[in-house]
């Protein structure tokens, strides 16, 4: 319902890739696919950096909404 809002322009893309990412990592338990959440590690009192599965399917969907690809260091890598 939401992602033809951001295609139209009357949804943000980095809110609606936040709202996704976090029912992905928080409520399923799953990857993020846009990367945009960082999530607290609390043995190191730090943010992480954003769990994705692919880097390539991570930009690729990015990309499609507007939001610029992530680089190399600003994303780990989990199955």
């Amino acid at each position: 319902l939401l992602l033809p809002e951001v295609k139209a322009g009357r949804l943000e893309p980095k809110l609606f890739a936040l709202f996704y990412d976090n029912i992905k990592a928080k409520i399923l338990k799953e990857p993020q696919l846009y990367g945009t959440n960082q999530p607290f590690n609390y043995a190191t009192k730090s943010l992480d950096l954003p769990p994705i599965s692919n880097i390539e399917t991570t930009n690729e969907a990015r990309k499609s909404i507007g939001l610029a690809p992530l680089k190399e260091g600003e994303y780990q890598l989990v199955k």
